[in-house]
């Protein structure tokens, strides 16, 4: 077959390395395509951090997702004592009025709005590394 690059029967090569067709003028090679915004967007919303992840930024995507884990983990640590305590009471007594304030108890933790403002800041970051990779020139562009 002329787009043959191996010979079918002595494995020889027909093609020089070096006059390989360039990917994107022909060639059945698949360009390497970043996500675009919205796609980045989906990806973050589904797990935090997965959007910068996607774009090639694998550390930060990890720092990101376990940074928002981590304040989710210290917040569930600190309420549940205090809710177990409220819903043991009112088992024991039969009182329920006692549950009434547990908002109130729960609701002066910070960790869930940290967790929620990190959510935020990571589609603020991914939406600055999708604008940052618009950016960048291909290499030997002329600058």
């Amino acid at each position: 077959m002329p787009e043959a690059l191996i010979c079918p029967f002595c494995r020889t090569k027909l093609v020089a390395e070096n006059q390989l067709p360039v990917a994107g003028r022909g060639s059945p090679a698949k360009e390497e395509q970043k996500p675009g915004l919205w796609r980045v967007m989906f990806f973050n919303l589904l797990c935090p951090g997965m959007g910068a992840w996607k774009l090639g930024h694998r550390l930060r995507g990890v720092i990101v997702f376990c940074l928002i884990t981590a304040s989710i983990g210290i917040y569930t640590n600190e309420i549940l004592p205090q809710i177990q305590r409220k819903v043991d009471v009112a088992l024991r007594t039969g009182k329920t009025s006692g549950l009434s304030t547990l908002e109130a108890d729960i609701s002066n933790n910070p960790w869930l709005d940290v967790a929620f403002y990190l959510y935020v800041l990571s589609f603020i970051d991914a939406y600055f590394l999708v604008a940052n990779s618009a950016k960048k020139p291909e290499p030997g562009d002329a600058a």
